[in-house]
């Protein structure tokens, strides 16, 4: 998205019908889909890259789990 320097890429996740199972099992299993994409993220981005993706994700989880009403 954008042109020159402020060109961004960016990654969408889309629910598709056929990963379901996987995606039942990752739940189960405890394996977030960032953890599952670590290799073909790291290869594509480099791992430094992915080191700052898993820091965003690990903050915005956090973010959200503190913002859940508690019973």
């Amino acid at each position: 998205v954008g042109e020159g320097d402020e060109a961004v890429e960016v990654l969408n996740y889309e629910q598709v019908r056929i990963c379901r199972p996987a995606v039942a099992r990752g739940r189960r299993e405890g394996l977030a889909l960032a953890d599952f994409l670590r290799d073909p993220l790291t290869r594509k981005y480099g791992p430094a890259w992915y080191a700052a993706f898993r820091a965003a994700v690990a903050e915005r989880t956090a973010i959200k789990e503190a913002a859940e009403p508690t019973s």
